[in-house]
């Protein structure tokens, strides 16, 4: 083999590396659903024949997500405060992460507020206003029913 031979079996080698990167690159710009796991400290809730699924779009260590909570007219809301589950763990430290959640209570009002995901956790604390965490329970921010709906946009460092 001359000079010549190896020099353009080394370039395509060099672009092979180069495709395969950019297709990695792009895979990770795509978004991939996942179904949270919805629980309360006392009494799970059951979605019965509500919604609840979630997507996300992790570039490097950054997750982007949005989770869905539709309830159905079969949905039971459990008791005590409830949480739903992040699609990978946050990363630990001392910084807490957030997003944004909107409630609509069917035909009544809207709600809107902040949330927080702690350093190390697996699943998202809810915080509104000064209340504190976990917030949102069968009674909070208000009785829940058929119709009703939470809406969740957070972003995270993970592991």
């Amino acid at each position: 083999m001359n000079n010549f031979d190896e020099a353009i079996i080394n370039r395509l080698k060099t672009l092979e590396r180069e495709v395969k990167l950019l297709q990695t690159v792009e895979k990770s710009g795509a978004w991939t659903s996942y179904t949270p796991v919805w629980t309360a400290t006392t009494t799970n809730p059951v979605l019965g024949n509500g919604t609840l699924v979630g997507k996300y779009v992790k570039t490097g260590k950054t997750v982007i997500g949005d989770i869905l909570l539709a309830m159905g007219s079969t949905t039971t809301y459990g008791s005590g405060g409830w949480s739903l589950s992040l699609p990978f763990a946050c990363a630990s430290g001392s910084i807490r992460y957030g997003g944004s959640w909107a409630v609509i209570d069917a035909g009544t009002t809207n709600y809107a507020g902040s949330l927080f995901i702690v350093a190390g956790a697996s699943t998202i604390g809810f915080f509104a206003r000064d209340a504190g965490p976990n917030i949102f329970s069968n009674t909070q921010p208000h009785t829940w029913a058929s119709s009703d709906a939470l809406y969740l946009s957070f972003a995270y460092e993970t592991v």
